[in-house]
């Protein structure tokens, strides 16, 4: 069985790997879109540190005034 990366948002790690990697500079196809970057975590060789990108902070305003 596969382990949920967060239990309360009830999604699989496998899921948001594939979601992140989407979401950033690199997917599957060799693009993705650029709205987040991710750099290793310092304290946590297993972990990833996740940051919006100034391309997905303007995306983010036009929709919170939707």
């Amino acid at each position: 069985m596969a382990a949920y990366t967060t239990p309360c948002l009830g999604i699989y790690s496998s899921t948001m790997s594939r979601n992140i990697q989407s979401l950033g500079t690199r997917n599957s196809s060799g693009k993705g879109m650029g709205l987040i970057e991710t750099i290793n975590d310092p304290t946590d060789s297993r972990a990833k540190l996740v940051f919006i990108t100034p391309r997905g902070r303007r995306i983010w305003e036009r929709i919170k005034q939707v």
